[in-house]
């Protein structure tokens, strides 16, 4: 009888410490997805090779449906890569809080499948002047459109 108490007396601690770690656990993941939550920091976004998913104006809404064809990098030392879908560019671009101006961006000039998003995406990135990085995805505010770029990062 006494080993059963004290099986049951060690199971009751075993779920208050699992209970008090689980809670506490749980505290240190929102904190993290506040800090998560929304960026103007220009090294939020550097660094990181990203996938373009959409384009939102007031006339428009372009979903992309191969991502990986369509990326952009924007190394720390100021050089901007870019995929645009087959072919490849690269340029300059400056950052700061929260603002953002690509390029010129100069690209190779082969000729894409029929259906290809490079011109567009090359066009768009022309016109970016914002930036913020909300819950992991990089929004890219464009100019004259008041659209808007849509970014994941790479698997």
């Amino acid at each position: 009888m006494l080993n059963s108490v004290v099986v049951r007396g060690f199971g009751l601690a075993a779920v208050l410490v699992l209970a008090t770690g689980c809670a506490q656990h749980s505290g240190k993941m929102e904190e993290g997805m506040v800090q998560q939550g929304v960026s103007s920091d220009p090294g939020s976004a550097q660094g990181i090779s990203w996938q373009w998913l959409s384009k939102t104006t007031p006339r428009e809404m372009l979903e992309v449906a191969q991502p990986e064809r369509y990326t952009l990098v924007l190394q720390p030392d100021g050089r901007v890569q870019a995929q645009f879908d087959c072919n490849r560019g690269q340029g300059r671009y400056e950052i700061s809080e929260g603002q953002l101006k690509i390029g010129p961006v100069a690209t190779t000039m082969m000729a894409c499948l029929p259906g290809s998003l490079d011109s567009d995406y090359s066009r768009a990135l022309e016109k970016v002047e914002t930036f913020s990085v909300e819950n992991g995805e990089l929004l890219l505010g464009l100019e004259d459109e008041g659209g808007t770029l849509r970014f994941r990062a790479a698997p």
